[in-house]
């Protein structure tokens, strides 16, 4: 089992991965409105990226 440090590095660093996975949700979002890609059909209908990631 690995012990991970709760320091200021790796809040930094669960941030920026949180706020990565923010924006391709956001993204897959948009290209399915593009593509005409029902969001209920994909399981993305009742994801808010700001809400639920940030």
């Amino acid at each position: 089992m690995v012990k991970v440090k709760s320091d200021a590095n790796n809040q930094d660093y669960v941030r920026g991965e949180m706020k990565a996975y923010s924006e391709v949700f956001s993204l897959l979002k948009q290209q399915a409105s593009v593509f005409d890609i029902d969001q209920e059909e994909i399981g993305l209908a009742d994801i808010e990226p700001e809400r639920d990631l940030l």
